[in-house]
C-alpha cells in the first residue's frame, strides 16, 4: 500500500510539473524544461538517494515555476542538461571499454571458438549525425564547382560555423518556407476518385496526399474477397477433363485455395462434378431400395440429392455478384474533402501568424539570435536542422545546387 501511495505521489508531481511548464513565456525554455523533466521522471532508478534528489529537484522546479523565476529556472535546466549529458557520455565510455576488454579476451582464443565469439560482437552502426558533415561537404564542393569559393584554400573553422553553415541551414529552411507559400497559394488538396483494376471489375478509391490512404484497407480486403470467390466459382463450375490454366490441380482432383475453409491444412476444395458422381449414385441406390420395399407410386423429387449442390452453386454466385459492387465512395470523398478543407484553414491561420512574426522581427539569415527553422517549428511547420539525425534527405542534391547558385 505504501509503494502504491509513493508511486501515486510521484505521478501527481510529474503531472503537476508538466502543467506548470506552460507558465513559461519562452518557447525554447519551455521545450528544454519539458525534455529534462521527461528524462528525469522516466528514468529507471533504484538508488533511494538519487530518487530523493530528483523528487526534491521536481518540487523546487514547481516552486520556481509558480513564482515565475525564469532566470533561475534557465540556470537550473542548463545544469540538468549538462548533468544528463555527462551521464550519457559515461555510459558510452563504459560500453566502449567493455567492448575493448571483450575483444582482447577473444583474441586470446583460437580456431572456431574465436571466430564464433567475434561474429557475435555487435559493431556499432555509423551515427546518422555523420550526414550533417556529409551535407556540409557536399555544399562546399558545389560552391567550389561554381567558383564561389577558392579551390585550394582550407576553410577556417570560424568561417564555416559563422558563414557557411548558418547560410546553408537558413536557405534550406527558406525552401521549406517557399514550399508553404506555394502550398497555401494552391488552396486545399482536392481529393479525386480513381479506379483500380486489381479486382474482377474496376473499383473506385479516393486519392489522398499523405501516406495514410483513406479507405484503402477496406478496398484491399474487398479485392481479396472478389478474387477468392472468382477462384471458387471457376473451380466449382469447371468441367471434368478440362484443365484450369490459372489453378494447380492435385492428384485426387482437388484444388488448394487459402481462406476457402476447405478440407485439411491445405484447404482443399473440389469441383461440382466431383460430388455429382456420389449424388447420382446415392439417388440410384435409394431409388432401387425403395422400389423393392415400397408398393405404389414413388415421388422421385424425394431422391434429388443434386439440389444440395445447386444450393452451393447459388451461394457462390450470389456472393460473387455482391462483391462486384463496392461501397459508394462519393459520400466518403465528400467527408474527406471537408477534412482537407478544415486542415487547410487551420494551417493557413498558423502560416499567417508565422508571416506576421517574420515581418515584426525583420530578420535575415545572419542576424544573431534569429533561426528561421526555429520559427517554422514554433508555428508547427516542418523545418531543416543540421543537428537532427532524421532530417529530410530527399532531393538534397537539387536543393544544394539551387542554394550554391544564390551564394
Amino acid at each position: 500500500m505504501q509503494n502504491l501511495n509513493h508511486k501515486k505521489s510521484i505521478l501527481n508531481l510529474y503531472r503537476y510539473t508538466l502543467k506548470n511548464i506552460h507558465r513559461l513565456n519562452d518557447r525554447i525554455l519551455e521545450d528544454d524544461t519539458r525534455q529534462v523533466v521527461n528524462t528525469l521522471f522516466r528514468k529507471k532508478i533504484v538508488d533511494p538517494i538519487t530518487i530523493s534528489k530528483y523528487l526534491y529537484d521536481g518540487m523546487t522546479l514547481n516552486e520556481l515555476l509558480q513564482s515565475k523565476q525564469y532566470d533561475t529556472i534557465r540556470q537550473m535546466i542548463n545544469e540538468k542538461k549538462e548533468y544528463l549529458k555527462n551521464i550519457q557520455l559515461q555510459k558510452e565510455s563504459k560500453k566502449q571499454n567493455k567492448e575493448q576488454i571483450d575483444i582482447k579476451k577473444i583474441n586470446l582464443l583460437r580456431g572456431k571458438t574465436k571466430s564464433l565469439k567475434l561474429s557475435r560482437i555487435e559493431h556499432p552502426k555509423p551515427a546518422k549525425k555523420s550526414q550533417c558533415k556529409y551535407i556540409v561537404q557536399m555544399y562546399i564542393n558545389k560552391l567550389i564547382e561554381k567558383n564561389k569559393i577558392p579551390k585550394n584554400i582550407k576553410l577556417d573553422k570560424l568561417y564555416l560555423e559563422s558563414i557557411i553553415i548558418p547560410n546553408l541551414q537558413f536557405e534550406l529552411n527558406k525552401l521549406y518556407y517557399n514550399d508553404l507559400i506555394n502550398r497555401f497559394n494552391k488552396g486545399p488538396f482536392q481529393s479525386d476518385i480513381k479506379f483500380t483494376f486489381s479486382g474482377v471489375l474496376p473499383l473506385p478509391y479516393i486519392m489522398t496526399p499523405s501516406k495514410f490512404k483513406y479507405g484503402r484497407k477496406a478496398l484491399y480486403q474487398h479485392i481479396q474477397k472478389q478474387n477468392l470467390f472468382r477462384r471458387l466459382l471457376n473451380i466449382w463450375e469447371s468441367k471434368e477433363g478440362k484443365r484450369l490454366e490459372s489453378e494447380h490441380i492435385l492428384k485426387d482432383g482437388g484444388y488448394s485455395v487459402l481462406k476457402s475453409f476447405g478440407f485439411g491444412d491445405s484447404q482443399l476444395i473440389y469441383p461440382r462434378y466431383h460430388y455429382e458422381k456420389y449424388t447420382i449414385g446415392e439417388e440410384l441406390m435409394e431409388l432401387f431400395v425403395d422400389t423393392s420395399l415400397k408398393k405404389g407410386k414413388l415421388k422421385f423429387e424425394e431422391y434429388n440429392w443434386s439440389e444440395y449442390l445447386q444450393i452451393s452453386s447459388d451461394w457462390i454466385h450470389e456472393n460473387f455478384e455482391n462483391l462486384k459492387m463496392f461501397d459508394n465512395v462519393t459520400e466518403k470523398q465528400r467527408k474527406f474533402q471537408n477534412e482537407m478543407n478544415r486542415k487547410y484553414d487551420k494551417d493557413l491561420i498558423k502560416f499567417k501568424q508565422l508571416q506576421e512574426s517574420l515581418k515584426e522581427s525583420k530578420s535575415f539569415k545572419n542576424q544573431i539570435g534569429f533561426d528561421l527553422g526555429r520559427e517554422l517549428n514554433r508555428f508547427g511547420f516542418k523545418s531543416f536542422d543540421l543537428n537532427d539525425p532524421d532530417f529530410d534527405m530527399s532531393k538534397i542534391n537539387q536543393k544544394l545546387n539551387a542554394i550554391a547558385d544564390k551564394y
